[in-house]
Order: C-alpha cells, then structure tokens, then sequence
C-alpha cells in the first residue's frame, strides 16, 4: 500500500489491520471486505472506468505517505519506540 502511494498510484484493498491504515476508502484508494470477489471486482473496475478519480486518489495517496510515512517520521518513531523500551 506504501509503495502505490508512494508511486501516486491508488490501491485497492481489503479491510485488514495495517492495510486500513494506509489506505482511507474513497480518499486515496478503495476499500473492500476480505475474500468477497465481488467487491474486489467492483472497485478495480471503477478506478479502470474513472480516470479522474484514479488521479485524485493517486494525488492524496502521495501526500499522505509524504506526511505520515516519510523516512524521518519512521526513523523518529522508530528511535522513539527504542528510547521508551529502554526505561521500561
């Protein structure tokens, strides 16, 4: 989901931890349930018809990624996570 965000490019995913995260549905990507076909086939074909949309979405999809998942904000997290491990 990173990575498609990252390339300006929406995703479709299924409504799992982690995944629901990244991907806001109708904002930067579309949000399906897990193992229904159906939902999966109805979203890919609605980015494939609405070429706007692919690009609205691809264009907030960056700019969460540059907001929330930069490389500093991940590293700050991640020395952050290190320090607070350390006084426990």
């Amino acid at each position: 989901m990173l990575e498609a965000c990252a390339s300006g490019k929406p995703a479709v995913t299924a409504n799992t931890i982690g995944c629901r995260d990244i991907i806001k549905d109708g904002e930067n990507g579309l949000v399906v349930e897990p193992r229904n076909p159906n939902d999966l086939a109805d979203a890919i074909q609605k980015l494939l018809d609405n070429p706007i949309l692919r690009a609205s979405m691809g264009t907030r999809g960056r700019k969460v990624v540059e907001k929330e998942f930069s490389e500093e904000i991940i590293v700050k997290n991640t020395i952050d996570l290190y320090h607070e491990m350390i006084k426990n």
